[in-house]
């Protein structure tokens, strides 16, 4: 009898239509609310797919600054969260995401406020910043402190690939940093149009600021 039950559920398992998840789906150049449905319709998932909603600020690549976007996501990329990142030479990252399981769950619409408008929090972390390609040699050297900004609470020694289009890069970076860009050590992370691949994310309270970097291994 627990044999018959058993191949019973085995077969209404194997037939039963794999459900997909409906995401709202748009991308916008700026922080805009506005989405044309009929421009932009919503996309149906792959059954592995989530939806997720976001916002980017970011001068880590020059031709893709800011945007906020609805769209399917692959849910070992996606981490709720709110990203922060200032590092040297000018350099940062900022964005927000939420990641949902229900149909239509990501249209609503993140926002950033102005990346001017954010305040120094009146700590400082040891900063250096490099991203090259990733068959070029590459160092990141300190060159001094950086301001925090915000909720950015802790030190960070960050190292991953950057994927973005077809063009794979090395980024290497220390800083400032929000917990949960710290949260992401051991992960793979999606935003936008850019992945990052295999984060390592080693990071201490901004007192121990005078450590310096060491992303081998």
């Amino acid at each position: 009898m627990m044999k018959e039950h058993l191949s019973t559920c085995l077969l209404f398992a194997l037939l039963s239509p794999v459900t997909s998840l409906t995401c709202s789906n748009c991308r916008l150049p700026r922080d805009y609310d506005a989405c044309d449905v009929v421009k932009n319709p919503h996309r149906v998932c792959r059954s592995y797919g989530i939806c997720s909603s976001g916002v980017l600020q970011s001068n880590i690549l020059q031709c893709y600054q800011k945007e906020t976007y609805r769209q399917c996501e692959d849910p070992n990329f996606c981490h709720s969260g709110d990203y922060s990142v200032t590092a040297a030479e000018g350099k940062f990252l900022w964005t927000k995401v939420f990641c949902c399981r229900t149909e239509l769950c990501n249209l609503e619409p993140l926002h950033l406020p102005p990346r001017e408008d954010l305040l120094p929090n009146g700590l400082h972390c040891p900063a250096c910043y490099s991203m090259v390609g990733t068959r070029t040699p590459h160092n990141c050297q300190n060159q001094g402190n950086v301001s925090c900004l915000a909720y950015e609470t802790k030190c960070i020694d960050y190292s991953s690939m950057l994927v973005f289009d077809h063009d794979i890069f090395d980024l290497i970076f220390q800083g400032c940093a929000s917990e949960d860009m710290c949260a992401l050590d051991g992960k793979h992370f999606s935003f936008g149009y850019i992945a990052l691949i295999n984060v390592k994310a080693k990071c201490y309270d901004p007192e121990k600021s005078s450590r310096q970097i060491d992303l081998k291994g």
